[in-house]
């Protein structure tokens, strides 16, 4: 595989499905074999992981490479979700089916069936001999199907090629892969890698924007999946064909194994520019799969005439007829009759093709709004979630069950057992919520230890102090106290020149000194006005910050680096160990929900926190 780290064997994701192995990866994703663990059925699972735009941390979550990489693997994201939910409405037996899609680990997965068989390609590399006739018609047929059904709802596949078809035991087919998804994020990063396939990709698919994309588009592709099988070779690259078209056609290099009609189809689906080729499948499937009249041989017929007798010899023969004889003037018109249906006919066709076209166009531009539409909505609720969630605890322990872990430790506590009180909070604090972790802290806290009397429990501040943070972010406002007592005397400043800028009228403020006691907890109330100005959804992005601040609001993007709405502004504070001392360069910038820009300036600030040691 490439530098991307797969997830290893045994994961289980969304409690459902444990990863046996990797069965393929691509540029836009990892697909996993796995076993849906409550069915026991296998299931195939692919994974969103964008090889230029992610990486997978530690904790085993996929995340932006970079900052400037964030908008682009969200906007992936979000297309790969919707391309998953399109495709669960598909069903056919040439189209693999989507059971489920889910997100975790920060990305998005794909259930799908697992489909027994190899690869077309590996097909015909092991088959030993040319497919004939009857095995292509018994693929091509199904394919087609299946394409038109996809067409019809204004969806192409772009990524036809024969390792992206399952030959089944039975030899029906079924696609994989599809490269909606992949071109969307294509148009959004002007970047074509994974996109295009060398010999299968036609020229308009090199293009960055998709307008000259239509059904079209997937016959070139199907074409040249089928000139590989009939040939044995892949289609030279529909760039170098657009140049200098050096490659034989499917009709010059059979020996009879193959109906004259069929290789024709191959040839025209072939065609490098676009408007050249058959428009829609059941064009392809008419030149393709129909037998053509004229190798058809016409019934023998018999004209008879009847018979009269001679009276000379008495045998018999036919009657005479004389011949029909048109005048000059019929003979005109009807030439000219012909010329006129024939160019009425020419017309019509040019002119219904023409509709043709510009009804997909219109319908894909309307599919296309649309999908933007539902794209946009779905990202601000994703943002509005996670601020919701960064403000609240974890997921995993109801408030009844953390009520319940308080209420056992106190009764523990008020029996002298301190150690066992701090084990059963320790066992729960793996997603716990405020007022276990600051119980679980009191027990490390060597003033609270002095209050109960306890002996031989050993005290350790780092970790009370640690614990008190943690619930001070999460909205304890009695740890303040406790981490003021463990630090008697905490200052902490945070200096420099005011910030303050006006970017396409939009100011955004900073106070040019920043202090508070203790030093776990500074205000830092950042002001962006005027508020008519600034689009509704807009957020503040801050960049700079020590790796070890941590900000009352909003959620980390990255270490430093952090995300606040803008009705968080107010009452935002930031959190630093004491004893941080240095200088950094503070970002801040106000963007809007399309990821633009819309101000931003910056400022150094020198940090100084005394420590309470």
């Amino acid at each position: 595989m490439d530098g991307r780290v797969a997830l290893p064997k045994g994961t289980l994701l969304d409690g459902s499905y444990r990863i046996e192995r990797v069965i393929g990866s691509g540029g836009f994703g990892i697909t996993y074999e796995a076993e849906d663990v409550k069915l026991g059925t296998k299931v195939a699972i692919k994974e969103y992981y964008r090889e230029e735009f992610g990486y997978r941390d530690a904790g085993l979550s996929v995340r932006p490479k970079s900052e400037q990489h964030t908008k682009t693997f969200e906007w992936g994201r979000s297309r790969f979700l919707q391309e998953a939910s399109t495709l669960a409405r598909f069903r056919h037996p040439s189209v693999v089916q989507v059971t489920r899609v889910f997100e975790v680990f920060s990305t998005a997965y794909m259930v799908m069936a697992f489909e027994q068989g190899q690869s077309l390609e590996r097909w015909l590399k092991h088959l030993g001999r040319p497919p004939t006739q009857e095995e292509l018609d018994r693929i091509a047929g199904p394919i087609l199907d299946a394409l038109e059904m996809m067409h019809g709802e204004s969806f192409l596949h772009r990524d036809i090629a024969p390792d992206n078809i399952i030959v089944r035991a039975d030899g029906t087919p079924v696609l994989l892969d599809f490269g909606a998804a992949r071109r969307a994020v294509a148009e959004e990063s002007r970047s074509l890698t994974g996109v295009v396939k060398s010999g299968y990709s036609p020229q308009e698919q090199y293009a960055t924007e998709g307008r000259l994309q239509g059904p079209w588009t997937d016959i070139y592709a199907f074409g040249a999946m089928l000139y590989r099988a009939v040939t044995g070779k892949v289609p030279e690259e529909s760039t170098l064909r657009a140049i200098d078209d050096r490659m034989l056609s499917a009709v010059s290099v059979d020996d009879g194994k193959y109906r004259p009609g069929f290789l024709e189809a191959i040839d025209a689906c072939l065609e490098v520019h676009h408007a050249d080729r058959p428009q829609s499948v059941a064009q392809v499937r008419s030149m393709l799969l129909t037998r053509p009249a004229r190798e058809i041989p016409p019934p023998a017929q018999v004209v008879t005439a009847p018979l009269v007798e001679t009276r000379k010899t008495g045998t018999t023969k036919p009657p005479r007829v004389p011949p029909t004889r048109r005048s000059t003037k019929a003979r005109w018109a009807i030439y000219f009759a012909s010329v006129i249906a024939v160019v009425g006919g020419v017309f019509g066709g040019l002119q219904y093709t023409h509709w043709q076209r510009a009804k997909w166009v219109a319908d894909v531009e309307a599919a296309k709004r649309k999908e933007d539409e539902d794209i946009a909505k779905k990202a601000v609720e994703e943002r509005e979630h996670r601020e919701a969630a960064a403000r609240s605890s974890r997921p995993d322990h109801s408030q009844t069950s953390q009520n319940d872990v308080i209420a056992q430790a106190s009764r523990r506590l008020e029996s002298g057992d301190v150690a066992g009180a701090r084990e059963l909070l320790a066992a729960a604090e793996d997603g716990s919520q405020g007022p276990v972790l600051f119980a679980l802290a009191e027990t490390y806290d060597p003033n609270m230890l002095a209050a109960w009397g306890t002996r031989g429990i050993a005290a350790d501040v780092a970790r009370a102090r640690a614990l008190y943070r943690k619930a001070v972010i999460l909205g304890v406002a009695s740890a303040h106290g406790r981490l003021t007592a463990l630090a008697p005397n905490p200052t902490a400043v945070l200096a420099g020149p005011p910030i303050s800028a006006t970017v396409r009228g939009i100011i955004i403020t900073l106070p040019p000194t920043i202090s508070a006691k203790p030093a776990s907890q500074a205000a830092l109330p950042i002001r962006v006005a005027p508020a008519d100005a600034v689009p509704r959804n807009s957020f503040v992005r801050i960049r700079g910050l020590p790796s070890t601040a941590a900000l009352t609001e909003g959620y980390s993007i990255a270490p430093g680096s952090w995300a606040v709405s803008l009705a968080a502004l107010p009452d935002l504070k930031i959190m630093l160990p004491a004893g941080t001392t240095g200088r950094s360069e503070i970002i801040i910038t106000l963007v809007s929900i399309d990821g633009s820009v819309l101000a931003e300036t910056k400022s150094m600030l020198a940090i100084s926190l005394a420590s309470g040691d």
